[in-house]
């Protein structure tokens, strides 16, 4: 936190603004698992990790913001906050912008959606991947919550716009810690979403960290990343996509899991068609 000294929003109160962002940590009808499309060797070579004591350690990657696959994303989210919230602020605005770091900003993406076509399509290999069910409350915590993210619609305009205008206080008051703002406003930037992507119905694991990061080639690109570790129970469930061989698939899965003593995850094939 700053020192009193360092505020230097007076007039504003970013409370209301700040509890709006708080919201995305509440999971619709309190789902049990989230599920991350990936492929085998992904589970394989780097998710599970099997320890020389015999017990397994899950390690995800979170990526920095900046270099998500789709660079048009990371710009859709700073445009809608220029214009719903730095829009707003009026006076001051280049100094608020000036305060938004994404550069230890980290994300790993969740759905709820579970055997989904559309996800299988785009994010499990084209049905030859799997899915990953995590549990909830074992890979959520308060320094690494998990946030739904906010698809752009008219309803989403509103409601940002009603919380920054009650983020203006009459009085002349402190404000609020410039350090607190960077912070909020860096994760509301990579929540906004276009709304076309509704389906995916994308929940995103935040990590704001300033740990030094670790870096893996993508086509060229040295992609910064931090590892998240959970314990072996935090994964519950495999689906094996919608694949023509998911029989021996489901079963070397199965046997690799029981050889490393992860007996209680259950496999399963996705039993949906697909061309």
């Amino acid at each position: 936190m700053a020192d009193k000294n360092d505020y230097i929003f007076p007039g504003w109160d970013f409370t209301p603004l700040y509890d709006y962002i708080d919201k995305c940590k509440a999971l619709y009808k309190n789902v049990p698992e989230v599920y991350q499309y990936t492929d085998v060797d992904a589970l394989f070579n780097g998710i599970v990790r099997p320890q020389d004591d015999g017990s397994v350690d899950l390690c995800l990657r979170s990526t920095n913001c900046q270099y998500l696959n789709d660079a048009n994303e990371v710009q859709y989210g700073k445009d809608v906050v220029d214009t719903a919230v730095f829009g707003h602020l009026k006076e001051g605005s280049e100094v608020f912008r000036s305060l938004v770091n994404l550069d230890h900003i980290y994300l790993s993406s969740f759905s709820t959606e579970v055997n989904h076509l559309p996800m299988w399509s785009m994010y499990g290999r084209e049905g030859k991947g799997i899915a990953l069910g995590f549990d909830v409350q074992s890979i959520q915590n308060s320094n690494h919550p998990l946030y739904r993210c906010i698809y752009d619609f008219i309803e989403f305009r509103y409601e940002i716009q009603q919380a920054v205008m009650a983020s203006r206080k009459k009085e002349n008051t402190d404000g609020n810690d410039p350090i607190v703002f960077s912070h909020y406003i860096s994760v509301l930037h990579e929540l906004i979403k276009h709304h076309c992507y509704e389906y995916e119905q994308e929940y995103r694991l935040i990590v704001d960290t300033d740990a030094q990061p670790k870096y893996r080639n993508s086509n060229g690109v040295l992609v910064p990343y931090v590892e998240n570790h959970f314990p072996a129970k935090a994964l519950r469930t495999i689906i094996v996509g919608p694949r023509n061989d998911y029989e021996l698939v489901v079963k070397s899965i199965k046997d690799w899991l029981q050889s490393i003593g992860m007996n209680s995850v259950n496999v399963v094939p996705s039993g949906l068609p697909f061309r």
